[in-house]
């Protein structure tokens, strides 16, 4: 139920509610379990310290506090069986970290195998998925828990998932009946990815849970180099027991405290990269180590066509034939800054403000093509014979 949840191991089954964890044995449970859903392991109550899967969720969260509790509640989220027919986003997991060539290996794999250990738990290789392919969901049976889609592309269609997320899932199998699992017995769902998604508008909002992960881990100091042995894979008994109840914590936070929210880094950032492209906001100057751009200074008129002929001269491959007119720069500036968005994306320590800025755009040509906004939208404030102040 909404506020009741139940985890079933070897020596018996395990009822969470706001409160109290209650041990009840099997014989006293009535109805029937899935054998999948049972955890191969015995539980016993203890202390949590500090286990090592807590350590790592904290690592992986920049130990700020507000994220790691963002980050315990998604846990529990996706621990919890009971659906919400209203809310029930699927949970992405990104990097904070802004690369055109991202490398991951921040951590997002084991997050989800810490997750496997406790529910039935399909991974679907986000790489070779297609949505297209006969039985794409073949994988997924009427007792998986959780359904993954790791390290999913850029030009991933998170939109193709709104009816799995919302309407529940069709499971196709070759030589074998197609079986519909209704919502409220379908999988949650996550995805892990290297890049930002593409989409907005509130139906992209309202079906994803979106987490950072912090660039505490690299390829060279990894969980193993840290923790001095494989996470999982060379367990005790008492660091089992640990985890155990450390994911149950989290689980009865979900139950007080719902899906908690936390401050982005870099997610907006990218959002903008993947809208446009990494050179862009590299020219913008929003990339921490990126120079800043001389000509977006607040107080200033700005001609877009200067704008176009300084971003094609720093990036030469993008003209004449360009991924970015100059029509589509100003729309994309529009959107994502005037019309508020974004609006709030970025103010840096020296006070530069690309919303203030952008109110000083203007049109150097009669004849150049109008941005495909509607000027209604805008404020204007002077009509020239050379553009119009916005």
């Amino acid at each position: 139920t909404k506020t009741t949840s139940y985890l079933y191991y070897m020596n018996c089954a395990v009822k969470i509610t706001l409160k109290d964890t209650t041990l009840i044995d099997y014989i006293d449970l009535g109805g029937y379990v899935w054998r999948d859903h049972v955890i191969d392991r015995n539980f016993t109550l203890c202390k949590v310290g500090e286990c090592d899967y807590k350590v790592f969720i904290s690592n992986i969260c920049g130990e700020d506090k507000s994220r790691i509790n963002s980050m315990e509640s998604t846990i529990g989220y996706l621990l919890h069986g009971w659906k919400n027919l209203s809310y029930c986003p699927a949970v992405i997991l990104n990097d904070e970290v802004i690369s055109d060539n991202p490398e991951g290996g921040t951590g997002k794999g084991l997050f989800m195998n810490g997750l496997s250990n406790m529910k039935k738990l399909v991974t679907i290789d986000g790489k070779s998925f297609s949505f297209d392919r006969s039985f794409a969901y073949q994988l997924v049976s009427a007792d998986t828990q959780i359904l993954c889609f790791d390290d999913v592309k850029k030009s991933f269609d998170f939109e193709k998932l709104f009816s799995v997320i919302t309407e529940g899932l069709t499971v196709e199998k070759k030589n074998k009946d197609s079986i519909k699992i209704p919502f409220e017995k379908s999988p949650k769902v996550a995805l892990t990815t290297n890049y930002a998604l593409k989409g907005k508008g509130s139906s992209f909002e309202r079906r994803k849970w979106e987490l950072e992960l912090a660039q505490h881990y690299t390829k060279e100091y990894t969980p193993l180099v840290e923790f001095g042995k494989l996470m999982f894979g060379e367990w005790d008994d008492t660091e089992w027991c640990q985890f155990d109840n450390y994911m149950i914590t989290n689980l009865q936070l979900y139950l007080n405290e719902g899906l908690l929210k936390s401050q982005f880094v870099n997610l907006k950032i990218r959002k903008l990269s993947a809208e446009t492209c990494h050179e862009f906001i590299e020219w913008c100057g929003l990339i921490g180590n990126s120079l800043p751009n001389d000509y977006l200074k607040p107080g200033i008129r700005i001609f877009k066509q200067d704008l176009y002929d300084d971003f094609i001269s720093e990036n030469p491959d993008f003209a004449p034939k360009s991924k970015l007119t100059t029509k589509e720069v100003l729309s994309i500036v529009h959107e994502w800054y005037v019309n508020g968005t974004y609006k709030d994306i970025l103010q840096d320590e020296d006070g530069l403000d690309l919303e203030e800025i952008l109110e000083g755009i203007y049109d150097d040509t009669e004849d150049e093509e109008k941005p495909d906004f509607e000027l209604d939208d805008l404020d204007i404030t002077t009509n020239l014979d050379n553009g119009i102040k916005i």
